[in-house]
């Protein structure tokens, strides 16, 4: 029987004509693991993660989409990539896999690119720059969706083991627990929310330097239940250790209600 996870792991394109394939890559098929590459000014390959309910069952025209996390780190896994300021950005994307109007299968996000130092001309300004976002399933596909950072899956008490809490400080329910500080290009990390944990996916800028400025870009995603998914990126002020992010919390919305896919604010939380 068809499932949406069998009609994501495929290659993707974007108006931008920018290419992501995605592939299963364990945590018993709920995470994605694969490769974009960009057309829109960035320069080389980059690893792209994402969840996805591996139970829910194939979209159709017409019923709700099944929500989506990804999240895209912009420093190049490609051999002799160019680097650029770019390369210390992240995005976190929460939308749907989703038939649209026409019954196409398409995965419509919303997407938050994390410039946490300048880029001129483009960006003046470190800040989250947000964006709506539609893929199409490329007319070619292919097969370059290789797990560049193999991930074993996390253990089952990360949330108690983790040494790292950061509290929303807003709601001191809200919990996010890593078991150190970031500083790999990915790894696992959990999130209490509403009294639901969930485990997460996270990636950061490898290549933080003090020289560029306090933010360091990361970002996260993952399900936090069979109807809903979760994007959080932003940066940690090195300055203040404070994390300040951009959640999306997606749930599953038809198309003609897909404006309402994601509940977007802006988060803040300090260490525990």
């Amino acid at each position: 029987m068809a499932t949406a996870l069998s009609q994501i792991t495929k290659t993707w394109t974007n108006p931008y004509n920018s290419k992501m394939s995605l592939s299963s890559a364990g945590f018993g098929g709920a995470l994605l693991s694969g490769q974009y590459a960009s057309t829109a000014g960035a320069s080389g390959v980059y690893q792209v993660y994402g969840f996805i309910d591996p139970s829910a069952p194939a979209v159709q025209k017409g019923d709700p989409g099944v929500p989506v996390g990804l999240i895209l780190n912009w420093r190049s896994i490609q051999q002799g990539g160019k680097p650029d300021p770019s390369w210390n950005y992240v995005s976190g994307m929460g939308g749907q896999l989703i038939c649209n109007a026409a019954g196409d299968v398409v995965i419509n996000v919303n997407h938050a690119l994390i410039a946490s130092n300048p880029l001129p001309p483009a960006v003046s300004d470190a800040g989250f720059y947000v964006d709506r976002l539609e893929y199409d399933a490329a007319q070619t596909q292919d097969s370059d969706a290789t797990d560049q950072d193999a991930m074993q899956d996390p253990p089952a008490d990360l949330a108690a083991q983790g040494t790292v809490v950061y509290v929303d400080t807003q709601d001191p329910t809200t919990k996010l627990v890593m078991m150190e500080q970031p500083s790999a290009a990915t790894f696992w990390a959990a999130i209490e929310l509403g009294g639901t944990d969930a485990i997460l996916v996270g990636t950061c800028n490898t290549g933080y330097a003090s020289a560029l400025g306090p933010y360091q870009s990361i970002a996260f995603c993952g399900i936090s239940s069979a109807t809903q998914a979760i994007s959080l990126s932003g940066w940690l002020d090195h300055s203040t250790n404070t994390l300040t992010l951009q959640e999306y919390l997606v749930g599953s919305q038809p198309w003609d209600l897909r404006f309402f896919q994601a509940r977007g604010r802006t988060i803040t939380m300090n260490p525990q």
